[in-house]
């Protein structure tokens, strides 16, 4: 019997798939796929809470030691474009720095390296989010940290996929910031979409 392939999944509380109460996420939902349809494709989930690229590059080693990963897919950015104290969370060059790098890293694994696109907010709700006193979202923010992302991704040959057209319709978020069910229904569609298209699964 050939060997299964795996997924490493790696991001923020999205990747845990916060808000989807039905399924779990756009990430598990992508794992039943696989399993609904015999597809030989183990995913590996690790999504955190309010993970940024700073954290994730702390961690991307004790994820996947001992560990090849056929496919790792990397969703993570908006909380580096989080508003702190009038200053984004991760400064826009550090954030750059910070996805160069763990490309690098990945591609000690394997060569099909995934982005995922930031998602987008609403600019009112996530003005005061629930869980930060001192932090907020903007979609001008987020647009230029997405343009950043897309460009770095795109010069190092790895894989993007564009989410932030989905969530023009606001009604695909649960708290302003966070997808809820039909938002991560949307998500899995985009991603699973594109994972079929460039042949990765």
């Amino acid at each position: 019997m050939a060997k299964k392939k795996e997924i490493f999944i790696l991001g923020d509380s999205i990747v845990l798939g916060a808000f989807d109460f039905i399924k779990g996420g756009w990430s598990r939902r992508l794992e039943e796929y696989f399993k609904t349809n015999k597809i030989a494709i183990k995913v590996n989930r690790h999504g955190l809470i309010g993970n940024d690229t700073e954290r994730l590059l702390k961690e991307f080693g004790m994820k996947t030691d001992n560990r090849k990963p056929d496919i790792i897919i990397f969703a993570i950015g908006i909380n580096d474009s989080q508003i702190i104290n009038s200053q984004p969370r991760i400064p826009i060059e550090e954030f750059r720095d910070n996805l160069n790098q763990l490309i690098e890293k990945a591609k000690r694994y394997t060569q099909q390296v995934v982005f995922i696109g930031l998602s987008r907010v609403d600019d009112i709700k996530a003005q005061l989010v629930w869980w930060s006193r001192k932090g907020s979202y903007l979609n001008e923010v987020i647009n230029k940290y997405d343009a950043a992302l897309k460009s770095v991704v795109e010069e190092k040959e790895c894989f993007y996929v564009e989410v932030a057209d989905i969530f023009v319709d606001k009604s695909l978020l649960s708290d302003g910031v966070h997808p809820n069910s039909k938002g991560h229904q949307k998500l899995f569609e985009k991603v699973k979409g594109s994972l079929l298209k460039h042949e990765l699964c």
